[in-house]
């Protein structure tokens, strides 16, 4: 039987050895390059308080970098570093990041087990469960740390109609519930809006196609109704996150206000010591003297 893809992942955690010290969510657009399982294991074995690691992922048969760990913006907007730099260019040094991939990262099966036998709300879908952890883990005190060494491949957007309305409005979702239970300033603000606003423009912009319009604004409103509900969900069951327990970028990145094909062709500087050299990361204080 088919449960799909995070019903699947509960069952196969529920069954989880309980003598399980680290754990991965293996994908079928993941490729683990060789060592990748050693070089983890032994820096998770290192420290206690590490929840999680992650690595380089690059693009599918390519040396070009799909991100070297995710921070979230202010806006809960999860920014990849690194993107599209080739690998001789990588970050060489450890920092941490907000969140673990689901793709190639590793997880502490200790820190998991204390939000009980499910990891994943399987009503959420694309990259809520994902970030949540993350942003749980640093909530409960432990840390996630990028390790410089190149880990996998990752093949995005593998998915039939990965552009789609439905991709769109699941996407959507995700980020607005996580928005919404955690104490972002911009929750509820006229940035929120608008980048909802941007990301259903960016599928009618696509080919200078407007005839979906009417759909867009159904999505916009199902999308609202959606994440409140679910909020008022996790808050009554204390799942709420904390921004300033996690690094995260400061502010927002206006990159992410635009439409689609206005910065199509033009990325943001996005490796995290540039970042880190212009003041642009905020770091909680059980990692600054790290």
């Amino acid at each position: 039987e088919n449960l799909g893809l995070h019903s699947s992942w509960n069952e196969a955690y529920s069954i989880m050895s309980k003598d399980s010290k680290y754990f991965m969510l293996l994908n079928n657009d993941g490729k683990i390059y060789p060592n990748t399982l050693n070089s983890f294991v032994e820096r998770l074995e290192q420290d206690d308080k590490i929840g999680a690691v992650n690595g380089i992922e690059l693009k599918w048969n390519s040396k070009l970098i799909d991100h070297a760990g995710m921070l979230f913006d202010e806006m809960f907007v999860t920014n990849p570093l690194s993107r599209f730099m080739n690998v001789k260019s990588s970050e060489k040094k450890e920092h941490y990041i907000s969140l673990a991939s689901a793709v190639l990262g590793m997880f502490r099966t200790s820190a998991a087990r204390k939000w009980g036998n499910k990891l994943f709300e399987e009503d959420m879908f694309r990259h809520f469960n994902e970030t949540i952890m993350g942003a749980r883990l640093w909530n409960d005190g432990y840390k996630i740390l990028f390790i410089p060494k190149v880990s996998g491949e990752h093949l995005t957007q593998l998915a039939e109609g990965s552009r789609s309305f439905k991709r769109i409005r699941y996407a959507l979702r995700g980020w607005l519930t996580l928005l919404l239970i955690s104490n972002s300033k911009y929750k509820n603000s006229l940035f929120m809006r608008s980048h909802m606003i941007k990301q259903l423009l960016n599928r009618l912009m696509r080919d200078f196609n407007f005839i979906n319009s009417k759909e867009a604004i159904k999505y916009y409103f199902e999308v609202s109704a959606f994440a409140q509900k679910k909020a008022a969900d996790l808050i009554k069951r204390k799942i709420t996150v904390d921004l300033y327990k996690m690094p995260h970028l400061k502010g927002f990145q206006p990159y992410w206000m635009f439409p689609r094909f206005v910065t199509r062709d033009s990325k943001p500087d996005m490796t995290f010591s540039k970042l880190q050299k212009k003041g642009s990361i905020y770091l909680p204080e059980n990692v600054k003297s790290s």
